[in-house]
């Protein structure tokens, strides 16, 4: 198994100052000439300092836990009767296999409040010490993307592991850099710790004597001081999926007789485990959740709207404010200060981004801006829940600053007599010129949909609304539609017949739901 956490800041980088890129931007109302604005680029003249903040903090691999074959080196050619059923509704998985004409059965759980996994593990080959466990550690890499195994493994000078033992527990230590945890392992009956194996961070645990290895194994930043056993484990993870699986909302497609019912009706049931398995944090997932390590493990606050917003609309609230509004209130104050360098009220959020609110340096990274309006679309999804004054005032700072930038990033075009936005901007689709992109429908109609929720969470709790929300909303520019069709932004050449702008399209079929979801609502 493999689990990752984000490594705190690198500290051995010397205090340096990236200046990043100055771009020329429209006017704001009190300028008529147009200004240079900063953003956080990639600057040729500071290569160095652009990729080292691109790439850190990184995401790190806590440890690997897997089979030992008594030293044998064996790959998955060599098992044979495989088989691996996944129970949804206790959250267990029961993998089977032969060995050298040995059967081999292991059942593996997760602990629902804590970094903790489960083994039940039964074969003769424990029992004639053929068949263990290895307990290994790496040290941290700088990839972009890794799959599936994250880490240097063979970089073992860089960091240590030191091993305390008894008959029925060991506890690891592992350091790397300026950081340090600790993985806990404890089992019932026999069982001895060995290692590390030469020029390695890899430990060996055995169970000479006994067919039966139960063993649970909890990874901390700090020492605990007891692990829970696997029966306590085993009783919290299946009370847990049994309370998810029977509560929030459900899609019944039993009654309809199609096969492709019943094929939706699977991959809804089991997306409901994966997004409960890999986006339910208290921060939001990478691209990728825990598949695989990409974006070097940083989360995309563009992309929380995939990953986080289902709870929300399957009633599992109390996954969803895990992160959400948390996550936004930590931001607030870096969302604050990036807005004021560049000139503009209110919070602008970041992009690739971290658990310290910075957002790494990018071309796209800074000049995206439809993550701006998530917070409202999440706000108003857990007040249509939770019609409550604690959900209108936990939102209300975050909705205020958010608008506060949304309408002073709107800029009034004395030619048209509207206010348009960009450039220099990405809209969604990522794949046109940013000092051309001017007035993206997409944005244009989410850009609406935020203002007009955001007037409304003021009205509900009987404040002012500030005049500039209301002018902006109601003299955006006007959506752009070219030949009966919407393209991606006003003036684009060559809509649907140049392969840069209707491949990507085509493939985004969510940002057409998203993009009509949020012009309903406006409409409404």
């Amino acid at each position: 198994m493999g689990l990752a956490q984000l490594l705190a800041a690198n500290n051995s980088k010397p205090d340096l100052h990236f200046t990043g890129m100055d771009w020329w931007t429209p006017p704001l109302d009190f300028s008529k000439d147009g200004r240079l604005v900063n953003y956080d680029q990639t600057n040729p003249a500071e290569e160095d300092i652009s990729n080292w903040l691109i790439q850190n903090p990184q995401r790190l691999n806590l440890g690997s836990i897997g089979f030992w074959f008594g030293g044998a080196q064996v790959n998955e050619s060599d098992l044979e009767e495989k088989s691996q059923v996944l129970d949804l509704w206790s959250g267990s998985i029961t993998s089977t296999f032969s060995y050298n004409g040995s059967r081999v059965t292991v059942e593996t759980r997760a602990a629902p409040d804590s970094d903790t996994v489960g083994f039940s593990i039964e074969s003769d080959l424990i029992y004639t010490g053929a068949l263990g466990l290895f307990f290994d550690f790496p040290y941290a890499d700088v990839n972009k993307f890794d799959a599936p195994f994250v880490g240097l493994w063979n970089a073992t000078s860089n960091h240590s592991t030191s091993l305390e033992t008894s008959e029925t527990w060991a506890v690891f230590k592992h350091t790397l850099d300026d950081n340090n945890y600790f993985l806990t392992a404890a089992w019932e009956g026999p069982g001895q710790v060995a290692g590390p194996e030469n020029g390695t961070h890899r430990y060996i645990f055995s169970a000479t004597g006994s067919s039966q290895l139960n063993l649970t194994a909890t990874f901390s930043p700090d020492r605990v001081s007891s692990n829970m056993s696997l029966g306590a484990l085993s009783q919290k993870s299946a009370l847990w999926w049994e309370s998810y699986w029977t509560s929030g909302a459900f899609i019944d497609l039993t009654s309809v007789g199609s096969a492709n019912a019943t094929e939706l009706q699977r991959r809804i049931i089991l997306s409901q485990y994966l997004l409960a398995v890999n986006s339910a944090s208290s921060f939001p997932p990478q691209e990728s959740g825990l598949v695989n390590n990409g974006w070097y493990g940083k989360f995309h606050l563009e992309m929380v709207f995939w990953h986080l917003m289902h709870f929300g609309r399957w009633n599992h609230f109390d996954l969803l404010r895990r992160s959400v509004p948390r996550v936004y209130d930590q931001f607030l104050q870096s969302s604050y200060d990036r807005a004021v360098h560049q000139g503009y009220k209110g919070a602008r959020w970041g992009k690739m981004t971290d658990p310290s609110g910075s957002s790494a340096p990018g071309g796209i990274n800074s000049l995206l801006i439809w993550q701006q309006p998530h917070v409202m679309y999440f706000a108003e999804i857990e007040y249509r829940s939770y019609p409550e004054n604690t959900t209108l005032e936990s939102w209300d700072e975050i909705l205020t600053a958010s608008a506060d930038f949304m309408a002073s990033y709107a800029w009034y075009n004395e030619t048209t007599g509207v206010y348009d936005l960009g450039p220099p901007m990405y809209p969604v689709s990522e794949n046109t010129s940013p000092n051309v992109t001017i007035n993206p429908t997409f944005e244009l109609a989410y850009w609406r949909f935020g203002l007009d929720i955001a007037i409304q969470w003021k009205e509900r709790q009987g404040q002012a609304v500030p005049d500039d929300w209301v002018t902006v909303r109601d003299n955006l520019a006007p959506l752009p539609i070219v030949n009966g069709t919407y393209p991606v932004y006003e003036g684009i050449p060559d809509m649907w017949t140049g392969t840069t702008t209707t491949e990507d399209v085509s493939n985004l079929p969510e940002k057409v739901v998203a993009y009509m979801s949020c012009a309903r609502a406006v409409t409404e």
